[in-house]
């Protein structure tokens, strides 16, 4: 029984570890970690009118989700420190781990299939598509930190709320960063470095003006987890549906949010030696990783 636990809860802290770096699959830890088949049955299962097992896949559920609070609130403070200290080389790590993801997904998610051309065309116009509109119509990111957190707005809410639900959606696919889509639709420096990287701090200076600004941080999460009930419904259904074109379609998403992390992050650039050398070190350490995982993913 304590192993089982155990198991759920160190299972959930690498999955929020994982969804808090952009192109690091929070789907792909839960294959490695032995709680992919699980979590995806406890979900889908967890709201059908008749289940016998409720109770239990509810506790399951907690036991991940804790794991999972404690991964996120942990890395954050990381990320949070590399972003002030290494932005380029942290990017570039970033880009290494989703530039080798995409034959570490063709090698370990599709064994012997080919690639569907249709649907992986679809998956990387869908991330360019996002990413042209995010640079074109909203080049501002949603910024804060803890000593200027965003003023609430309705706005705000709503483009919290429907980046949560498409972060959600891909924090439990196999290959995919629900991380890396919250870049792309803008709202990651918000969230990740902004409210939960200084959530302990927020909370000591709770007041009746900070609780309001946090109000969108709880429509964003109630987003995610909307999204990702409706992602182990549309994915179970998909998969079984259509296999090859499903997983083609999801390797056009990894594939194209290459370029989209550096389009995304042209702040981020600087032609300084000592950044660029940092860079290139960072691409194949983020390489590297995912390679790893690959290997492990394949023996397990």
């Amino acid at each position: 029984m304590i192993k089982k636990i155990l198991k759920a809860v160190f299972g959930g802290v690498g999955v929020g570890i994982a969804n808090v770096i952009p192109g690091v699959s929070g789907g792909t830890l839960m294959v490695i970690m032995g709680i992919f088949d699980r979590t995806m049955t406890a979900i889908s299962d967890f709201f059908k009118p008749k289940n016998p097992h409720r109770g239990k896949d509810f506790l399951f559920l907690l036991e991940v989700l804790v794991g999972m609070g404690v991964g996120i609130l942990g890395f954050a403070k990381l990320l949070k420190w590399l972003f002030a200290v290494i932005p380029m080389p942290t990017i570039f790590w970033f880009v290494g781990l989703v530039a080798l993801s995409v034959p570490v997904f063709k090698r370990t998610q599709m064994k012997g299939m080919s690639i569907s051309p249709l649907p992986c065309a679809l998956g990387v116009l869908i991330i360019l598509a996002l990413t042209a509109v995010q640079m074109i119509w909203f080049p501002q990111k949603a910024e804060g930190t803890m000593d200027a957190l965003p003023t609430f707005s309705a706005l705000l809410c709503g483009q919290l709320f429907v980046s949560g639900i498409v972060g959600g959606f891909s924090m439990l696919l196999p290959g995919v960063s629900g991380s890396l889509m919250m870049m792309i639709m803008g709202v990651y420096d918000l969230v990740v470095l902004g409210y939960i990287g200084n959530i302990g701090s927020v909370l000591k200076n709770l007041s009746g003006d900070t609780f309001l600004q946090l109000v969108p941080l709880v429509i964003f999460g109630v987003g995610v987890v909307l999204g990702i009930v409706i992602s182990a419904k549309i994915t179970a259904f998909a998969l079984k549906k259509n296999q090859r074109a499903t997983l083609s379609f999801l390797l056009g998403l990894v594939a194209a949010s290459v370029v989209s992390i550096v389009c995304l992050n042209l702040d981020k650039m600087t032609a300084d030696p000592w950044m660029i050398g940092g860079s290139v070190a960072a691409f194949a350490f983020g390489g590297a990783i995912v390679w790893l995982l690959g290997r492990v993913q394949e023996k397990s």
